[in-house]
């Protein structure tokens, strides 16, 4: 499996099994402020934020469960 059907799966996972969780990432802003733009956070909210993040792990297919992991959660 590679790297980005690995991160597809767990995607898939988090979703159906804690759809509750993946709400409130939707929700919740990750410091987002149009008079303070962070560069590290413009994407606005958390689960954009930790897509994003999952998405940089699959492109770097460093074949790491443990990074992988820790990029979704």
């Amino acid at each position: 499996m590679t790297t980005e059907q690995q991160a597809a799966t767990w995607t898939q996972w988090l979703m159906q099994q804690h759809p509750a969780l993946v709400s409130s990432l939707s929700a919740t802003s990750h410091h987002y402020s149009p008079q303070q733009l962070s560069p590290w956070h413009l994407e606005g909210d958390v689960w954009t934020h930790t897509m994003l993040v999952l998405q940089a792990y699959a492109q770097a297919k460093q074949d790491d469960v443990c990074v992988g992991l820790t990029a979704l959660l």
